[in-house]
């Protein structure tokens, strides 16, 4: 059964009677034949034309990601389309995606705009490794910094930036944590404001609601 209702996977899901995996290789394989994107199948399939762009995030860069989300191979996708579809028109550069793992590390399953180097530097955050995303996994709860760190604060940060705008979200998924998600802006913002805050809120529960679907098929990482 489809665990929510809605995505162009579990649409396929439904129509097909067939398994996750067997769906995600049936919508590459329509994109293939439409000789069009996934993300643009996968926005037709749950009746949502893709727009114009426009600037800034809105409701419909919301549904154009939870599309591309839905439809990307592997975590670097996903992050990807994060970036392209809300982040990027809310003026934010990088995004990392972080999966938890057994003893409470992290482990990195997909960035945009941080680059190789530095994310191979953040490949795994150990349990005892003090640092943003491992604090929002630890708690629970959302960390968000609009000028860089607070005085004293001196753990490593990911990536340039020193002083810019940074976000840390638990991925979530019936109160167990799945993730973080590390949001980077190349300058401090002045505070995050509630709409831009229910924006990354509601992109981080699309996340969550990918990985609680794709996690026991390892399409995202193998050993979870």
């Amino acid at each position: 059964a489809c665990p929510w209702p809605g995505p162009p996977r579990c649409v396929l899901m439904e129509q097909l009677g067939c398994s996750p995996a067997e769906a995600q290789r049936q919508l590459g394989k329509l994109a293939d034949e439409a000789r069009t994107s996934i993300t643009e199948l996968a926005a037709q399939i749950i009746h949502q034309r893709a727009p114009d762009p426009v600037p800034g995030p809105g409701p419909h860069r919301l549904s154009l990601a939870g599309a591309a989300i839905e439809a990307a191979p592997d975590g670097t996708a996903v992050a990807a389309a994060m970036l392209d579809e809300v982040l990027g028109p809310a003026g934010a550069v990088a995004v990392a995606v972080w999966l938890t793992e057994p003893d409470g590390g992290l482990e990195l399953a997909g960035q945009a705009g941080f680059g190789e180097r530095e994310a191979s530097r953040w490949r795994r955050i150990h349990p005892d490794m003090s640092s943003l995303p491992q604090q929002a996994a630890r708690d629970g709860a959302e960390v968000w910094w609009p000028a860089g760190p607070p005085p004293g604060d001196r753990r490593p940060l990911m990536g340039g930036w020193p002083g810019g705008a940074q976000a840390a979200l638990p991925i979530q998924d019936a109160g167990v944590t799945l993730g973080v998600m590390l949001i980077r802006w190349p300058g401090p913002l002045d505070g995050f404001p509630g709409p831009l805050r229910r924006q990354l809120t509601a992109l981080a529960d699309l996340s969550a609601q990918t990985l609680a679907a794709r996690l026991p098929d390892g399409g995202l990482a193998a050993d979870h």
